[in-house]
């Protein structure tokens, strides 16, 4: 039976006929499965397949051991000890990668939670006015206390230029209404 086959047909084939196996195949075995598992590995970072792949990777390293083994014992300790630097070296290449790869999400959410300076700072607001800065249909921006706002009407326009006052603040909402003298 040819190295091919051998291969091909995998470690039930080889149980079958360990007999008539020398130690070079076992070792050509082992190592292709070491090498299909470290690829499988490196392939579970990017393809999601809910552990599936990550499991036949698991059991290639456990056949490229047992194929190891048998070839010898010190075979065997070789690949375990591959199977032990190899893994987690990939997981760490895989990492690597990740980040450059386009599916992963580079920006970050810089934002944060007003917290109670700000909310008095918003609250300090109220009762103050300036010229809306664009037209409030309801929503748009009004310059007040030399601060560009985004404010918000409770449902009436209000003209560009118009003198708005804030009579609000609810949550992150600036509310005005037009400003009459």
């Amino acid at each position: 039976m040819s190295r091919t086959a051998t291969l091909v047909f995998g470690a039930g084939f080889l149980a079958s006929t360990s007999n008539g196996l020398d130690p070079n195949t076992w070792i050509l075995v082992a190592s292709v499965l070491f090498l299909v598992c470290l690829g499988l590995f490196l392939l579970e970072f990017f393809i999601p397949s809910l552990g599936l792949i990550m499991a036949v990777a698991t059991l290639c390293s456990a056949g490229s051991i047992w194929s190891a083994f048998q070839s010898g014992t010190v075979a065997g300790w070789v690949f375990v000890t591959l199977n032990i630097l190899g893994i987690p070296l990939i997981v760490v290449v895989g990492f690597k990668l990740m980040k450059r790869s386009s599916i992963v999400l580079r920006d970050e959410i810089t934002s944060t939670i007003i917290g109670d300076d700000q909310a008095a700072a918003l609250e300090a607001l109220i009762g103050q006015r300036g010229p809306a800065l664009s037209m409030l249909r309801p929503t748009g921006t009004a310059r007040i206390a030399d601060r560009t706002l985004s404010v918000q009407s409770r449902g009436e326009f209000i003209e560009k230029g118009e003198a708005v006052e804030v009579t609000a603040i609810e949550s992150n909402l600036i509310y005005v209404k037009a400003a009459r003298d």
